[in-house]
């Protein structure tokens, strides 16, 4: 079994993820940042208002989490949620847990993402992880 450190961008709290037919996708905080801010940017202004912004003023939530996984398939990313959930249904078919993609489109560098559809391979490590104090601590 691998286990991997990854993030995920939201605008919602929650204690545990809902998992929808395209999966979850998670990646680098970089990644994970865009995701949340292109979610805050589609938000109707009052429902944007009613957001609480954290120390540094931003008003999106990172979720920190252990992915575990033991038969990943590589896969080119799939550019929209029908892709995804048939990428996911052909991948379990065939036996695998995970999919692995190089992620060019969120974030500003490339980077690898994966996307898993079972609860059980996701722990929540910080429900509201804050990027300023990783900076404070280094």
């Amino acid at each position: 079994m691998h286990a991997q450190v990854l993030f995920h961008g939201t605008v919602r709290a929650f204690e545990r993820f809902r998992i929808p037919a395209s999966g979850v996708h998670f990646g680098s905080l970089d990644q994970a940042a865009h995701v949340a801010t292109m979610r805050l940017a589609s938000l109707p202004i009052e429902e944007f208002s009613d957001l609480t912004p954290d120390a540094s003023g931003f008003r999106g939530i990172i979720v920190m989490a252990e992915i575990s996984y033991s038969n990943p398939k590589t896969v080119r990313d799939q550019l929209d949620e029908d892709g995804w959930a048939k990428a996911i249904r052909i991948a379990q078919a065939a036996g695998h847990d995970c999919l692995l993609y190089e992620n060019a489109f969120e974030g500003r560098d490339r980077g690898q993402s994966a996307v898993v559809w079972n609860p059980a391979q996701i722990r929540i490590l910080e429900a509201r992880h804050n990027p300023t104090e990783d900076k404070a601590a280094a």
